[in-house]
């Protein structure tokens, strides 16, 4: 590309170059949830027979398919799937940590997770961080301020809360601001054409910028300047239109409501037997029924695992082949 000019891009001959990647990244239509079921079916079953039968894949390819999927099974001890969360740390050649949760659930609730998941980090630990999520999993990059046990960051997000937050954290990333130019462009808000001639899109920036500011004056103010706590949400209709679209179209908040209550522990036990009580005394006739997670499924501390395997317990079962051998050689009893 040479020159990019008002309705022309002049280009020359590249000589032979290879390609090279863009640096944007569009925004295009995720995984649907009937095909993300899909394909936790195909990685929980998996295996080449299976995917000949049920695929009609050809056998060289099935085989293909399944050894990929058993080194994912090795590498983690498991297989992500609608009814499994993954939780993976580890460090980068760099030397860097990153966490990833694979997540099966598409784009949209990934997103979504992964901006609640590095908001509640940054009020945590009050640091910022990098994250990242696709169609299978999500990506954050953790600092050497972020220490933690693993299995709390399945306590950091709730159902009943994860909407506010969301709205929170949505307000400073790209999505809400491109969203915003365009709601401001179809109601009519900005101009498009100026005495016949179209508006260049760096000024139709600066302009949603400027209406942002008389619309929702928070969204713009300097951060010293704000109070603490959350940012008060314009009643603006055009603010509550773009937040709207972020939470539902860009992202499914509401698929992450689901996730999040699938998501069980003792605390939420607790909670829902206070409900239980007003439930009994105020309509006698509605039964509460507790249903607790698959021992396949239901999350293990590995405060829990590190002890029994200081007992000298079998722990197998609950990690990969890899950990349970450390772990075995970190407690061996001393020669005498």
């Amino acid at each position: 590309i040479l020159r990019i000019e008002r309705g022309l891009v002049r280009v020359a001959d590249a000589q032979g170059a290879p390609p090279s990647l863009p640096f944007w990244v569009a925004e295009a239509p995720s995984r649907t949830r009937e095909l993300s079921e899909l394909v936790g079916l195909v990685r929980e079953q998996g295996d080449a027979d299976w995917l000949v039968r049920e695929c009609g894949v050809s056998p060289e390819v099935a085989r293909e398919i399944a050894l990929y999927l058993a080194e994912g099974r090795r590498a983690l001890g498991t297989v992500p799937t609608q009814a499994r969360l993954v939780l993976e740390r580890f460090f980068d050649e760099s030397g860097g940590a990153q966490l990833v949760l694979h997540s099966l659930y598409g784009g949209r609730i990934n997103r979504a997770l992964g901006l609640a998941l590095r908001k509640r980090f940054c009020r945590r630990f009050g640091f910022e961080l990098q994250a990242a999520a696709n169609e299978d999993a999500i990506v954050l990059s953790l600092t050497p301020e972020h220490s933690f046990p693993l299995e709390e960051v399945f306590d950091y997000l709730r159902a009943e809360s994860v909407e506010d937050l969301l709205v929170q954290a949505v307000l400073v990333t790209p999505t809400f601001a491109a969203r915003w130019r365009w709601n401001a462009g179809r109601s009519l808000l900005l101009e498009r054409f100026r005495d016949g001639r179209p508006v260049a899109p760096q000024i139709q920036r600066m302009r949603a910028d400027d209406l942002l500011a008389a619309c929702f004056p928070a969204a713009a103010a300097c951060g010293e300047t704000l109070p603490p706590g959350d940012l008060e949400i314009s009643d603006h209709p055009m603010v509550r239109q773009t937040i709207e679209d972020c939470l539902h179209e860009a992202m499914d908040v509401d698929g992450l409501v689901e996730v999040l209550r699938g998501l069980r522990d003792g605390s939420d036990f607790d909670y829902e037997m206070q409900m239980a009580g007003m439930n009994a005394t105020m309509a006698p006739e509605v039964q509460t029924l507790f249903l607790p997670a698959s021992p396949q499924v239901r999350p293990i501390t590995a405060t829990l695992v590190r002890q029994i395997a200081a007992m000298g317990g079998d722990v197998s079962q609950f990690v990969p082949v890899a950990v349970n051998a450390r772990l075995k050689a970190r407690f061996a009893a001393p020669a005498r």
